[in-house]
């Protein structure tokens, strides 16, 4: 029996009147809707209901939630075949499925490694040199299986483990969201989830890696500025530049900022450290055109507070040099290796030349 006949005889009399879709007709409304790309999980469509005619809400994401444990299913819980075979005629479904049956077997032979065993890779082939992103390597498994490792994603994934809100750090939270009486949600506790949290040897490993204090500090450091950026604001930032590296009350000129500078900010009874270094590297493509600034002045801002500052007009002009010099040496590069390899070809051409002479 077709598909499509299959489809109909599940939709009886009693669910031909009814208004609520079933099954047979989700699947063909995903079918109809969905052919080139995969539903995301909240999508809402308003569809025309297949056998009244009236307008309906489809969740097409909710449905395929609701099928994976069907497709997945090795037992008699399954979905018919008619189904599968509709199913297999989308352009994104053989992919999605594959992928759904490699997370299933994670940790398990033949499958995906486990977090902890990704973790405990990367503490072996990364112990001296820390990850670089976007760097791969081909390493082999303890059951002999090679495996293709992303250690830097690896390690950004787990870093939570380090960085988790404290059980007292978060009631205050509560409390304070409590008494300002807001309606937003509950504020939920910064803490590691079943998909990032590691087991207490595998932290050990990593934490054994040579690059593992500086990584941590250098993590603690951009965690500490992010917050700052969300509490201290940023016409504070700028006072505290204009007061610390402006004039002195005689009128004189103060040095610029160096990379060791750091500034103790005190806001509603926490500590914050700003190091003005990283602020001004925010502050850079202000002066740049087309340029993305981390922190965006106001011309104002700009004008009359940051330009003021005694160093403030050599320091640009070092770092558009600085710039300047490395746009230089990457283009020089470039051409040097073009050259490069025009000369291999040419030499590889008479060698063949010569080759052929003879």
């Amino acid at each position: 029996m077709p598909a499509t006949d299959t489809l109909d005889a599940l939709a009886t009399p009693d669910s031909s009147i009814h208004s609520r879709l079933s099954l047979a007709d989700r699947i063909r409304l995903l079918c109809e809707h969905c052919q080139e790309c995969k539903p995301t999980h909240r999508l809402k469509m308003t569809v025309t209901h297949p056998r009244t005619g009236q307008p309906v809400k489809f969740l097409p994401g909710k449905l395929l939630n609701n099928l994976t444990n069907r497709l997945l299913s090795n037992k008699g819980n399954t979905l018919e075949n008619e189904f599968l075979e509709m199913l297999d005629e989308l352009d994104w479904f053989g992919e999605w499925i594959d992928r759904l049956h490699s997370q299933r077997s994670v940790g398990k032979k033949g499958g995906r490694p486990s977090l902890d065993e990704e973790a405990i890779l990367v503490a072996r082939h990364f112990s001296v040199v820390a990850p670089v992103r976007g760097e791969t390597k081909l390493v082999v498994r303890d059951s002999g299986e090679e495996y293709h490792l992303n250690p830097a994603a690896v390690v950004e994934r787990i870093s939570i483990n380090w960085h988790e809100e404290s059980e007292e750090s978060y009631k205050k939270r509560i409390e304070t969201w409590k008494l300002e009486k807001n309606t937003s949600p509950l504020p939920r506790r910064r803490a590691a989830t079943r998909f990032s949290r590691i087991k207490l040897e595998t932290k050990l490993a990593i934490e054994a890696c040579d690059w593992f204090g500086a990584w941590y500090a250098y993590a603690r450091c951009r965690r500490e500025v992010a917050k700052m950026r969300k509490v201290v604001s940023k016409e504070t930032k700028l006072q505290l530049l204009v007061d610390h590296y402006g004039y002195d009350v005689c009128g004189n000129p103060k040095l610029k900022p160096v990379t060791s500078d750091c500034i103790t900010v005190r806001v509603d009874n926490e500590t914050f450290h700003f190091y003005p270094t990283n602020f001004l590297d925010d502050l850079i493509d202000n002066w740049v055109e087309g340029g993305r600034p981390g922190v965006v002045l106001s011309s104002y801002q700009r004008d009359q507070l940051v330009e003021k500052l005694p160093w403030m007009q050599p320091w640009l002009n070092s770092v558009f040099e600085i710039r300047k010099r490395r746009k230089r040496r990457a283009t020089d590069t470039v051409a040097s290796l073009t050259e490069n390899k025009l000369q291999r070809a040419q030499w590889s051409k008479r060698s063949t030349v010569l080759d052929a002479d003879e």
